[in-house]
């Protein structure tokens, strides 16, 4: 984690709640908000600026505010690009 990304609680913020929160091996871009109750797995990268609103499960890159799956996002583009070829 860096610097810039924040847990948020009812009273306050630190590197210790990110511990409680994330897994092993992720990556948490700043600045980044983690809602309180939310749970990040292990191997999650979550992309600079995002808003963790839900639980991450692991081997997931999210972005996003609210989060969402790149793989989805990847998915909408495919759908978006077809829908354009075709007019």
């Amino acid at each position: 984690m860096n610097d810039y990304a924040i847990v948020i609680d009812v009273d306050w913020a630190s590197d210790d709640m990110i511990a409680e929160v994330a897994g092993k091996n992720c990556f948490i871009g700043g600045p980044s908000v983690i809602y309180p109750g939310v749970t990040i797995g292990d191997r999650v990268t979550i992309l600079p600026m995002s808003v963790v609103t839900r639980d991450v499960k692991d081997d997931e890159i999210v972005a996003g505010a609210p989060i969402g799956k790149l793989k989805e996002l990847e998915r909408k583009i495919e759908t978006l690009e077809k829908m354009i070829k075709e007019e």
